[in-house]
């Protein structure tokens, strides 16, 4: 076992690796509706109209039956007028198609392209229900789900979601490969914005997360959104879960800034924030700014990371904190090799940059099989750099295997830096050490 008790303040100056209007109902004081009774009113949609607004789940309902019927919303806001109540029949998501690839075709693809607009008013009881069967499926078999499919282009902002429960993590012809509070799936330039969740349960089996599954670029922002939410994916093979996303790919630019999650979030790629923030795509920047992770469980089979669980191409984490939380993988039949960081994972990928400024863990434990740091658990790209931040009153450990095989990496810093891939050199000034080298 390799371990490291932080017990007081170390302050980090600096690491560098190198070579790196229709308004629907005038009772707009109406605290929340009446229940849902399953009905879909789609009577309140005139084609020509820009704006609307929504009193009850049932013409929330008919949103989802007419983009499911073809109508995008583009260039149209949707707002909410009343709290809404889903509770006790299955929502079918406003754009149920299953997830594309950027290259292919969206020409038959059900997905929303509008504004959409809560006003602040709460969505209460979003489900799928136990005998959930009408969603669309892809070539693959797979669909989306979320109170939104399939977003494109779109901005959804001000909602509170409260009493999500989505459990779609069997497997079988068909399953969910990509589930979210807000959205399962997303493509083009999106906003999200001013979204609360409490009391969240989403379980899928690939990409899971607390305010959507999968953005496959081009652009997403995500701003001042708040998660207490249990996260989960079941794929033993692949599976990414984070407390706002499960995974970006395919981006040109990824923005997250003042989101603050607490929960549990567990997968195969595991993190506070993100689960893999990923992309091939050249000059992509992918930054985290002002983001806060608390009294949190973040475990992985494989890679784990307090806010992000494994990061590529551009990303930049400023200004973050980690605290009160536990950051783990546990071994499993994918590698018997985890690494886990306070901040991040995992740095993956010889071209990939990663920049770390100015972060906080506070009183975490850090566990993993093989590699564990404080801030990082390992690296293998050409570049990185931390930058000032702390780590105080946390253990970190690397535990090691029960065949005793792992050659194991533990450092306040970063456990365990990679010469394979052309890091030429690691300057570190006022500040812990590295477990391997």
């Amino acid at each position: 076992m390799n371990a490291i008790k932080v017990a007081a303040c170390v302050t980090l100056a600096m690491l560098m690796v190198v070579s790196a209007t229709v308004i629907l109902s005038t009772d707009s004081d109406a605290a929340t509706s009446d229940s849902w009774d399953g009905v879909q009113d789609d009577s309140w949609y005139e084609e020509g109209t820009t704006e609307f607004t929504l009193t009850t789940a049932e013409q929330l309902a008919g949103l989802a039956k007419l983009v499911n019927e073809g109508i995008t919303f583009e260039g149209i806001t949707v707002k909410l007028d009343t709290d809404i109540t889903l509770t006790g029949h299955g929502w079918t998501p406003i754009g149920d198609s299953g997830r594309v690839d950027p290259e292919e075709s969206i020409e038959s693809i059900h997905l929303f392209k509008g504004v959409f607009d809560g006003q602040g008013h709460r969505i209460i009881g979003l489900s799928a229900g136990e005998d959930y069967t009408t969603q669309a499926v892809n070539s693959e078999g797979a669909y989306t789900f979320g109170l939104f499919g399939f977003v494109y282009d779109a901005t959804i902002r001000n909602i509170v979601l409260e009493d999500v429960n989505i459990d779609l993590g069997a497997t079988g012809a068909t399953s969910c490969d990509s589930a979210g509070s807000v959205a399962g799936y997303g493509l083009g330039d999106t906003i999200i914005e001013d979204i609360t969740v409490i009391n969240g349960a989403i379980i899928s089996t690939d990409a899971t997360g607390g305010i959507i599954g999968r953005y496959y670029g081009d652009t997403i922002r995500i701003v001042d959104c708040s998660c207490d939410v249990d996260v989960s994916s079941t794929d033993s093979e692949g599976g990414k879960a984070g407390g706002i996303i499960g995974i970006t790919a395919y981006v040109s630019s990824a923005q997250l800034d003042n989101c603050d999650v607490t929960g549990t979030m567990s997968g195969v790629y595991a993190g506070g924030i993100i689960g893999i923030a990923n992309s091939s795509t050249a000059g992509c920047v992918q930054s985290f700014t002002g983001c806060d992770v608390s009294d949190s469980q973040i475990q992985a089979s494989l890679i784990a990371g307090g806010i992000a669980g494994r990061g590529s191409i551009g990303v930049s984490i400023t200004e973050c904190s980690v605290s009160n939380s536990t950051v783990s993988t546990t071994s499993d039949a994918v590698s018997d090799q985890g690494t886990a960081g306070g901040i991040m994972g995992a740095q993956g990928g010889s071209d990939n940059t990663v920049t770390v400024k100015d972060c906080e863990v506070l009183g975490c434990t850090v566990n993993a099989e093989e590699n564990a740091g404080g801030m990082i658990g390992s690296t293998i790209g050409p570049s990185v750099t931390i930058e000032g931040g702390t780590v105080s009153d946390s253990m970190i450990t690397a535990v090691g295997d029960e065949r005793g095989t792992i050659m194991t990496s533990a450092g306040g810093v970063v456990g365990r830096i990679s010469t394979s891939t052309g890091v030429e050199q690691a300057i570190l000034i006022d500040g812990v050490g590295f477990g391997s080298r």
